[in-house]
């Protein structure tokens, strides 16, 4: 799990998990997920991704904007879970901009 700092304290940004494909029935795992969540926004049966509308969804983490779920089957089963990279990019020009109203740029050189 990771996390990030916000004004309001700590949230989760990210969560993995990861199951031995010997405990798990891939294939009805496969067809729970099809049955409850839909047919995946990209990527295939063995490893798809599924990310919240309105945001451009990647197969990778990086690639996808918004909320995304990532399950990867192929040979056991793993899940990650992001924010996304606009809440990243966002968190990061908060701290930014609050950096900037503490400690205000100077206007001209020191030196």
């Amino acid at each position: 799990m990771t996390f990030a700092q916000v004004r309001t304290g700590s949230i989760v940004d990210g969560y993995g998990l990861s199951i031995d494909g010997r405990t798990v029935d891939l294939p009805a795992l496969r067809r729970q997920l099809t049955a409850k969540y839909g047919r995946r926004t990209v990527g295939t049966d063995l490893r798809g991704s599924w990310c919240d509308a309105g945001y451009r969804c990647g197969d990778g983490m990086v690639f996808s904007e918004g909320p995304t779920v990532i399950i990867d089957m192929t040979t056991s089963v793993v899940i990650n879970g992001t924010r996304g990279m606009r809440a990243e990019k966002a968190d990061d020009a908060a701290v930014m901009a609050e950096a900037d109203r503490l400690v205000p740029k100077k206007t001209r050189a020191a030196f």
